[in-house]
């Protein structure tokens, strides 16, 4: 690891992070979760290491061969909102050309929030709804995310409705922006 990190290029690596390998790898890929996922790597490494959700396919559903959650594309991209990480792909030519503007999209709201949010301590992850589907973050700068997971609105503490499949990131430090949306699931 050290040979390719003082020949200053940029590596990887296909685990969680660990406090041996902080200093050498530029980013981590696996560091999600079997069952009820809750983001203890971020809490402990988002301000330390690049942490991207494990790559999948835009329709992935279920468990892969090695007992990690492989959902469809709008629950990956909530909970990269959620955790303020960006996200990963494994696809075709064929699979890009039919997903380009999903991708799009998605990196439109990921790049720029990573990006606001890379040396940021997640301070806290709650579950605001008994069956999981409500979830927030709150960041060292003060950021909170929040994320719908479920088909239903959600009423939030302030009185506005969070859309099913949707986030609201609050950004309260000055000349912070925050912004909200949710997942066309152009269901059929």
């Amino acid at each position: 690891m050290r040979v390719a990190t003082n020949a200053k290029l940029v590596l990887g690596v296909e685990a969680p992070p660990q406090d041996w390998n902080l200093a050498l790898a530029s980013y981590y890929d696996e560091h999600g979760g079997r069952g009820i996922e809750v983001p203890l790597y971020s809490l402990v490494y988002h301000e330390c290491a690049q942490l991207y959700r494990q790559h999948s396919s835009p329709y992935n559903y279920g468990m892969d061969n090695y007992g990690y959650v492989r959902e469809p594309w709008p629950s990956k991209f909530l909970r990269s909102v959620l955790y303020g990480d960006q996200s990963s792909w494994t696809i075709s030519n064929r699979m890009y050309y039919a997903w380009r503007k999903t991708f799009k999209a998605i990196n439109d709201v990921l790049s720029p929030l990573q990006r606001r949010l890379a040396h940021e301590e997640l301070l806290s992850h709650r579950m605001l709804t008994p069956d999981l589907l409500v979830q927030r973050t709150e960041f060292s700068s003060g950021v909170e995310i929040t994320v719908n997971y479920g088909e239903f609105p959600y009423k939030l503490e302030d009185g506005t409705e969070l859309a099913a499949y949707g986030y609201r990131v609050k950004d309260a430090t000055p000349g912070g922006r925050g912004f909200s949306g949710h997942v066309e699931t152009n269901l059929m």
